[in-house]
């Protein structure tokens, strides 16, 4: 997402968390924070930020309160990613 949110009115908020940090968080068990590869924005605006991300391949998702934008579709991150990541025989549990 390289220069995507040049000259918006937007802050980042999170990007990786721990596996602490997102259950604090309220993230999903699975969440693309766990490997670096999400990101969420507050801001003025967030619509044409969604917009620049989808357009370079981003998945953009509105929550209530913020800007959620990710690398992949939600389930589609193979298991042995969280395992390079997060230790071998971690695995996100079923939703």
């Amino acid at each position: 997402m390289h220069g995507a949110r040049r000259g918006l009115s937007v802050s980042r908020t999170s990007y990786y968390r721990t596996l602490q940090k997102n259950r604090l968080e309220g993230g999903k068990p699975a969440s693309q924070h766990l490997l670096g590869l999400a990101m969420d924005f507050v801001g003025q605006d967030l619509d044409r930020l969604a917009e620049r991300a989808v357009s370079q391949g981003f998945v953009a998702l509105k929550e209530r309160d913020h800007l959620h934008i990710q690398a992949y579709p939600a389930g589609k991150i193979p298991a042995t990613w969280y395992d390079l990541a997060l230790g071998i025989g971690w695995r996100p549990p079923a939703s």
